[in-house]
């Protein structure tokens, strides 16, 4: 093998190949992964800090929460509105605007052993973007007041979302409501509007949700029509059978044929160099432990808060 690599028509075809391999990647990257120009002013600490101020300031979340926060994105709209609601540009041209804002910091203001919690969301910019409190269903604030009727309901959610969260309800029409009766005696009402702008067959829309006389929810959304979620799906159901296949065939051909054949390979011709290889693994271990405990913060965000903390340290192992 060494006489091979020492001949130089060896390396030309390794540094040809190699060009051709860079050529597909730098052609295929940006459709595989699109990237997107977005201006985040807020940081994590910020987010955090704005969140609790909020929740103090509307009493949103139970006394001595915790906080958990994470930078995320709405997958399905920029996957509708790329393939079929105008392609990337579109996409690029919702980022920039202010019709609906498709990342966000979201923080969980939370305590262990209890139901009541709230998520604050905030643009890339640092502005509140709307919020979802949890609510035990016997909670009710004022008995007197616990069962409003659809209109006093509606005008207490435009009232409190415009006063409160900035939502300028002349860009809206009222879309839909319900509402349910629980056997606390409580009543929620839920009301979605609709903005005129229309993104494909897709439509940006607001739900607001009342827990007896208390606004519980400011939140932006986009509806995609099922058709499309369907389609995608089956769309994933053939990539997720090639990476299958794909992940099949690296594990016979790495961890039967690499691992297991060719260390045996390696041992009778008393090649095998296992010290430098068990050292590089306990770096990489390591390094691995190192970014799932930084990300633990994180994993509180999506932790039942029936769990101790305990049994949250023990499921990061």
């Amino acid at each position: 093998m060494s006489s091979v690599t020492r001949k130089p028509l060896f390396w030309i075809a390794y540094v040809a190949l190699s060009a051709v391999a860079l050529l597909f990647a730098a052609r295929l990257f940006p459709l595989a992964i699109p990237l997107v120009n977005l201006d985040i002013r807020m940081s994590r600490a910020e987010a955090i800090a704005n969140a609790e101020a909020l929740a103090d300031k509307f009493k949103l979340a139970p006394p001595g929460a915790r906080t958990a926060a994470r930078f995320d994105h709405d997958g399905t709209t920029q996957n509708y509105v790329e393939l079929e609601g105008g392609g990337r540009p579109a996409f690029a041209a919702l980022t920039r605007g202010d019709v609906y804002s498709p990342y966000w910091w979201d923080v969980r203001l939370f305590a262990l052993g209890t139901i009541d919690e709230a998520v604050i969301r905030f643009k890339p910019d640092g502005s509140p973007n709307g919020f979802v409190r949890r609510v035990a269903e016997a909670y009710i604030r004022d008995p007197a007041t616990r069962a409003l009727d659809a209109d006093q309901a509606r005008t207490l959610a435009e009232a409190r979302a415009h006063a409160d969260w900035g939502v300028d309800f002349a860009r809206y029409t009222l879309h839909d409501q319900a509402q349910s009766a629980l056997p606390s005696g409580r009543v929620d009402h839920t009301f979605v509007y609709e903005r005129p702008e229309h993104l494909g067959d897709a439509r940006v829309r607001l739900r607001l949700a009342v827990a007896g006389d208390e606004l519980v929810s400011v939140a932006p959304f986009v509806f995609v029509p099922e058709s499309f979620l369907r389609r995608f799906q089956e769309l994933r159901s053939a990539n997720n059978l090639i990476a299958g296949i794909a992940s099949a065939s690296a594990g016979l051909l790495y961890g039967i044929g690499g691992c297991i054949l060719g260390s045996l390979w390696l041992l009778r011709r008393h090649w095998l160099a296992w010290r430098p290889a068990f050292v590089a693994g306990l770096v990489v271990a390591g390094m691995l432990a190192l970014a799932q405990l930084a990300g633990a913060p994180a994993t509180w965000f999506g932790t039942d808060t029936t769990e101790s903390p305990t049994t949250f340290w023990l499921k990061q192992g």
